[in-house]
C-alpha cells in the first residue's frame, strides 16, 4: 500500500513544485552558454551593458503558445490555396470599413503627409493598416522579449533569422530609452500597427511629430 501511494503522489509532488515556480519551468535563459554568448556579442558589437542584457533576458520566459503558434515549417505543397473572393470575404467586413473611416477621419493629415512626401498613397497605407491590425485594434499581446527570445532560441527553424530580430529588438529599445519589456506584438515578433518586425523599424520608421 505504501509502495502504491508513493507511486501516485511522486508525479503529483512534482507537478506542485511546477506550479510554484513555474518561470523556471518555463526556461532559466540566462543560464544556458548560447543566451551568455549572445549577450557577451552584443556588448562587444554594440557597446551595450551586460548588466542591462541580462536584467532582461532574465526576465525572458518561453512561451508554449508561441511554440505551438510557430509551428514546424510546412511543405510548399501543403500550404493552403486562398482565392481572392475568399481574402477578400475576410477582411472587407462592414466594422473593418468603419474603423477604416474613423482612422481616416483622426489621421488623414498624417497619411496625406506621408503621401506627398514618399509617394504612397494614402489608401495603401490603409489597406496594409487595415489587413495587418484591422488599425490597430489587433496589434498582439505577446511580449516581443518573450516571443522572440523563445523562437531564437527554442523554435523548430530559423532561429538565426530571430536571434537577429532580438539583437534589432534590444538596439532599438537602447535608442528610443523604451523598456524592451514592456513592448507587446505578435507571436512572431511583429509590432504597432502595420506589424513590421524589429529590423524594419529601425530601417524604416519615421517619427512624424519629432517626439
Amino acid at each position: 500500500m505504501r509502495t502504491a501511494r508513493s507511486v501516485v503522489l511522486a508525479p503529483l509532488f512534482a507537478a506542485l513544485l511546477l506550479c510554484v515556480h513555474p518561470a523556471k519551468a518555463d526556461a532559466d535563459y540566462l543560464a544556458r552558454a548560447e543566451v551568455r554568448s549572445f549577450i557577451e556579442s552584443m556588448h562587444l558589437e554594440h557597446g551595450l551593458e551586460r548588466e542591462a542584457l541580462e536584467r532582461i533576458l532574465g526576465e525572458a520566459r518561453r512561451q508554449p503558445a508561441v511554440m505551438r503558434l510557430i509551428g514546424p515549417e510546412r511543405p510548399t505543397t501543403l500550404q493552403p490555396v486562398r482565392s481572392y473572393p475568399a481574402y477578400r470575404a475576410k477582411f472587407l467586413t462592414k466594422p473593418r470599413i468603419a474603423a477604416g473611416a474613423r482612422f481616416w477621419e483622426i489621421h488623414h493629415e498624417h497619411l496625406t503627409r506621408a503621401e506627398d512626401e514618399f509617394g504612397v498613397p494614402a489608401e495603401v497605407i490603409l489597406g496594409i493598416l487595415g489587413v495587418e491590425t484591422a488599425f490597430g485594434q489587433n496589434t498582439g499581446s505577446f511580449r516581443i522579449v518573450d516571443a522572440l527570445t523563445t523562437i531564437a532560441f527554442d523554435g523548430p527553424r530559423r532561429q538565426e533569422y530571430f536571434r537577429e530580430e532580438l539583437k534589432e529588438l534590444l538596439l532599438l529599445a537602447h535608442e528610443t530609452g523604451v523598456d524592451p519589456l514592456t513592448i507587446k506584438g505578435s507571436y512572431a515578433g511583429a509590432m504597432g500597427l502595420p506589424q513590421f518586425m524589429p529590423s524594419s523599424y529601425r530601417r524604416y520608421a519615421v517619427d512624424f511629430d519629432n517626439d
